[in-house]
């Protein structure tokens, strides 16, 4: 986990990074506003509002730099525009088109992504004003995007290689057209964002959706990306009981687990013991040495 911003400070400039990195951002502007849990995801948010603006947030490049494979991923509210704005934008110098290394836009509500200055428009719509978990993952050159924890587009068409951000060139809320700057008031994001982190890997489809459900584990069990059963190491965790109920060929349910949070290790799958069971069900088993 590179960084991770929960937007829970409800007062103040700073957006502090709750991850190790202590990668905390600063809001410029006055139109970027705290709001209540009431009216966020998860504890307090950020409102960018409804109209164009000027106001970004500034986040370390670090948290994003040098990336080949990762994942972006947040709760967005946002309604249904002609231009949504940039949710988030990194910027080098000799990108080309107007310095975008990486861009998340919403275009006509619909997520669309870019690297190197080359993007697409999917078909990904959520700019329906309610609050929609977001997620956008890349493996090899693939993009993956997700909805509320569901596969909805994969796409393999845009530049490979790491991303390169100078710096001052990351931002929330603004696309940029030089580094860390030339900000178009259409270009900037409407809307409210909440729980932002990004990843240094790409996260599996089950991961996502156990974001996007409320849980927060790097352990998996089925990957809806591959339609197949498999056991991930976690980074954050020390041991890890799954059990997955089959259902059919693309479907299993968590049928029962058990955690132990701890300091790194191995994994192994294993579909008998401790637990009695029938043959359809698997369970997956992460642990970590001392």
């Amino acid at each position: 986990l590179m960084a991770w911003w929960k937007f829970d400070e409800g007062t103040g400039i700073a957006a502090k990074d709750s991850s190790t990195n202590a990668y905390d951002g600063r809001i410029e502007g006055n139109d970027i506003k705290w709001l209540p849990a009431s009216d966020c995801k998860v504890g307090g948010c950020l409102d960018f509002g409804t109209v164009a603006h000027g106001s970004v947030i500034r986040v370390p490049r670090e948290a994003m730099n040098g990336l080949d494979d990762f994942t972006t991923e947040f709760w967005v509210k946002a309604k249904l525009m002609t231009n949504g704005g940039s949710v988030i934008s990194g910027a080098y110098g000799t990108t080309g088109l107007q310095a975008n290394e990486f861009t998340w836009i919403l275009n006509n509500g619909k997520i669309t992504p870019a690297i190197k200055g080359g993007g697409y428009i999917s078909s990904v719509v959520v700019g329906d004003n309610q609050w929609h978990h977001t997620a956008m993952s890349r493996e090899n050159g693939v993009i993956r995007l997700y909805v509320d924890g569901a596969l909805k587009d994969t796409n393999s068409s845009l530049s490979v290689g790491a991303i390169i951000i100078d710096a001052g060139g990351l931002v929330i809320g603004q696309e940029q057209d030089s580094v860390g700057g030339g900000f178009e008031l259409i270009d900037s994001f409407k809307g409210s964002l909440d729980e932002f982190r990004i990843w240094n890997r790409a996260l599996s489809g089950s991961e996502i959706a156990l974001l996007a459900g409320g849980g927060f584990s790097e352990a998996t069990g089925w990957n809806q990306d591959t339609n197949s059963f498999r056991c991930e190491a976690g980074a954050d965790f020390d041991s890890h009981i799954y059990q997955y109920q089959y259902n059919n060929a693309n479907s299993y349910n968590l049928y029962a687990s058990l955690e132990y949070v701890g300091p790194t290790g191995n994994t192994w799958r294993q579909s008998g013991a401790p637990f009695p069971q029938p043959l359809t069900v698997y369970s997956c088993y992460n642990y970590k040495l001392p």
